[in-house]
């Protein structure tokens, strides 16, 4: 009875370890390199990588939403990396990706949370004051890394791409083209608002200003995405229509969950 179930079990075992490996046949390591694939998950298209990767390109820092033990949304900051488009023959690769932003190659890099903002004013040479002020906009700089435990895996319909810093080093310019940016993945937070007046219509104006002039009327619960803060008003983009912009009064809207 025993000798049976350990059979079963080194059967259950041996079933576990070749799911791990079932997609290897996908994977095309770089030529040269010393990455190796170390897991395959096929239960959320996750391939786990080891080995140091230097790459060139551009280093982004953002926001990203979450929410916190009451409920509350809450905002983290989050480094990106975008290699630039000569670069990705030193990155690991699926032969086969059915994500339409499989080959966008956009890296979270690091999770960070406010403590960590350290690094983010020491490393960007340029940090728009509302930045940290309102918890808003994206800053970039060029840079060289090296990467370490590259990961990719699916979720929410996109394919993502993880790594850990091992190090970076600035550089004063980047003119290579980047790898272009899609999918879900690829978002930083975004601040959504709906228009609230009492009288039923806020307006919409071309300087931060009760006097300027109105570039159109939006009726109560309109969508409009924030692009930057101004004091006492936020400068906005219809949702519907990101090319109409102007500025609206921080009393007239109302912040959803998006």
């Amino acid at each position: 009875m025993m000798k049976k179930v350990m059979l079963i079990l080194c059967c259950m075992l041996s079933q576990m370890a070749l799911a791990k490996l079932v997609d290897s046949d996908n994977v095309e390591l770089p030529s040269g390199s010393t990455v190796q694939l170390l897991e395959v998950d096929s239960k959320n298209g996750a391939y786990r990588f080891r080995g140091q990767i230097k790459l060139k390109g551009l280093l982004t820092a953002g926001w990203v939403a979450k929410y916190d033990m009451d409920g509350q949304r809450v905002k983290d900051l989050e480094l990106h990396f975008y290699p630039q488009s000569d670069q990705v023959a030193f990155l690991p690769a699926l032969k086969q990706d059915d994500y339409e932003n499989a080959k966008s190659r956009l890296i979270i890099v690091n999770r960070l949370n406010k403590e960590n903002k350290q690094f983010v004013q020491v490393f960007f040479n340029h940090i728009p004051s509302n930045f940290f002020k309102y918890e808003e906009g994206v800053i970039k700089q060029p840079a060289i890394v090296i990467l370490d435990e590259y990961t990719t895996y699916v979720e929410c319909d996109s394919r993502y791409y993880e790594a850990k810093l091992v190090s970076i080093e600035k550089l004063l310019k980047n003119d290579l083209p980047l790898v272009k940016k899609s999918g879900c993945s690829t978002q930083y937070a975004i601040d959504v608002y709906t228009t609230y007046a009492k009288d039923g219509f806020v307006n919409l104006r071309t300087e931060p200003k009760k006097c300027s002039k109105v570039v159109m009327q939006l009726a109560n619960d309109k969508l409009l995405e924030k692009i930057y803060t101004s004091d006492n008003w936020f400068y906005v983009q219809l949702f519907e229509k990101p090319e109409v912009k102007g500025y609206v009064h921080k009393s007239q809207v109302v912040e959803i969950d998006y």
